[in-house]
């Protein structure tokens, strides 16, 4: 791998031939502040999602993360937002969508 200004080259090695595979990613700052009820150490490995595009889904976007191999409370946490994502106040949490009622349409 070879960084390259906020970019990622990778080399995959495919049917015994090179293949150059190019990712650019996109530093957006702090989305939300670190929930107080999240176990250390994490959160690692954020990932925004679109999600405007996917029919029916109910949030323009999506946030997941780890919280890496704590014991007993690890695991992936997902948060969800409608709106501009860098405006902390558009962000909800899965189990907040959830009782709000935003995925009722998959029951």
């Amino acid at each position: 791998m070879k960084k390259v200004k906020g970019s990622l080259r990778l080399t995959i090695k495919k049917e015994n031939r090179n293949v150059a595979a190019f990712f650019i990613f996109e530093k957006k700052g702090i989305l939300i502040s670190k929930p107080e009820e999240m176990p250390k150490p994490g959160p690692y490995y954020p990932c925004l999602l679109k999600m405007n595009e996917i029919q029916d889904f109910p949030f323009d976007h999506a946030l997941y993360f780890s919280t890496d191999h704590h014991f007993g409370k690890g695991g992936i946490w997902l948060y969800l937002c409608n709106g501009v994502p860098s405006d902390e106040k558009n962000w909800i949490s899965y189990n907040q969508a959830v009782s709000e009622g935003h995925f009722d349409y998959l029951i």
